[in-house]
């Protein structure tokens, strides 16, 4: 199965159109591939989308999202933030690998996610601050 570009830049110009600010959500990561020739990187480039990084809490987090944000820079793309999202509740060292990408990632960390046991976008959202981020409604004192 394939993904088409055409379609998703049609309706992403409509909604951004229609609206304050648009949400474009990934799908499993900055590199999916949608088609033999484009992916979801492909697809950010093309909409020219500032990127949020959502690190997963886990064993190998901080190389995994090193290695992203080194793609992210590496398309020229803006690194607007980044999201811990922990999805490992036994995960240890949590706080020092919260810290470290802290240190690493230049971007700010706009919000940890704890985790849930029945996980919903609207909960999750109470966690995450946007309001800090350019050209986000919030941050223009809407």
């Amino acid at each position: 199965m394939t993904i088409e570009a055409v379609p998703i830049i049609a309706a992403y110009a409509e909604i951004a159109a229609a609206s304050d600010a648009v949400v474009v959500e990934g799908v499993g990561g900055f590199r999916v591939p949608f088609s033999d020739d484009f992916d979801s990187a492909d697809m950010a480039e093309q909409l020219n989308l500032p990127v949020i990084l959502v690190v997963g809490l886990r064993l190998g987090c901080i190389s995994h999202a090193l290695l992203t944000v080194e793609a992210v820079v590496a398309r020229n793309l803006v690194l607007a933030g980044w999201v811990a999202n922990e999805v490992d509740p036994e995960m240890r060292f949590a706080d020092e690998n919260v810290a470290a990408l802290a240190q690493r990632i230049p971007a700010p960390l706009l919000g940890r996610v704890p985790f849930m046991e029945n996980p919903s976008a609207e909960q999750a959202a109470t966690f995450i601050d946007l309001a800090g981020l350019p050209g986000w409604p919030h941050a223009r004192g809407n």
